[in-house]
């Protein structure tokens, strides 16, 4: 009687047990389905608003940025150019710094020596036609190209009625393909630099026999401050990194206000592996419209 009491009762407790661990079963599955029930309810909040933000801004004008009046800026002895007015500002601010003072003197040192692209009259057209204040969009490249007649001072871009370099035929097949924009021998992205696109090289002169033998004359410190200048401004833009140097640049870029596009280098040696159906462009466009600017119209 003794065995068949201590029996019963082991059963008795291996049930209770059972039924212990299956209640905490139960009711870590009621648990788990509620908060993927608040997940789902916060998930449909946001979207909510974000459709809400979006009909809102649809709904407005279209913001359209206004140029602004272009300011002469002395480079260096024998060299004044035209910028426009945020960039003179900026401009001022660097040319106290003693980094830019020796830039200067190492690059006009370079421009009398050596043939040196681009030309010291476009040393600063990027800076002519986008101003700091009305930067949509930021092409970032490496070096100016360093062939005669190519570079026009934008970066990527070949300069108005030169045979168009190969690296920017890839970009415009890209955008060809991406928008539908016409196919075109302009090469020059002038068009796209008027619309609030900064076309910026990292290192901005390159001479034709050492094309990379300016990167560390100061170029690097000049144009990083740009980059950080811009992503601490919260008007949203998009940065548009190609290729391995540009896309070392991505840690200066913080801001959640901003949309950051990479590819691979846009060379015809590389446009394979990556380049070509990235659609920068129309990503690009997609960003501005969702934040109430008006599109790029990419046409060259």
């Amino acid at each position: 009687a003794e065995e068949e009491a201590r029996r019963i009762a082991a059963e008795e407790e291996a049930a209770r047990i059972v039924a212990e661990e299956e209640a905490a079963r139960v009711a870590e599955q009621e648990r788990l389905a509620k908060e993927e029930a608040e997940r789902i309810a916060e998930q449909e909040r946001l979207a909510k608003e974000e459709a809400a933000r979006l009909a809102e801004i649809k709904a407005r004008k279209p913001i359209k940025l206004k140029p602004m009046p272009k300011v002469k800026v002395n480079v260096f002895d024998g060299l004044n150019v035209n910028v426009a007015g945020g960039w003179g500002q900026y401009i001022a601010q660097e040319q106290e710094k003693d980094y830019f003072k020796d830039l200067m003197t190492f690059v006009k040192s370079a421009y009398e020596k050596n043939n040196v692209y681009p030309t010291k009259e476009n040393l600063f057209k990027c800076f002519e036609y986008t101003d700091i204040t009305n930067a949509k969009v930021v092409i970032l490249g490496k070096l100016p190209f360093y062939r005669k007649d190519q570079a026009d001072g934008l970066a990527y871009s070949t300069k108005a009625g030169s045979a168009m370099n190969q690296t920017t035929k890839v970009i415009v097949q890209e955008a060809v393909n991406d928008v539908g924009i016409k196919n075109s021998e302009n090469g020059s992205f002038v068009n796209w630099a008027k619309q609030g696109v900064l076309l910026l090289n990292s290192i901005m002169t390159a001479p034709t026999d050492k094309p990379a033998s300016h990167q560390n004359c100061g170029w690097m410190q000049f144009t990083d401050g740009i980059i950080e200048a811009l992503n601490n401004d919260d008007r949203p833009k998009v940065f548009i990194l190609w290729g391995e140097h540009a896309r070392e640049r991505v840690n200066l870029i913080t801001n959640p206000k901003h949309l950051v596009l990479e590819a691979p280098n846009p060379s015809p040696l590389s446009a394979a592996n990556g380049f070509y159906g990235s659609k920068p462009f129309s990503k690009t466009n997609e960003f501005l419209t969702n934040n109430g600017y008006e599109p790029i119209d990419w046409e060259l």
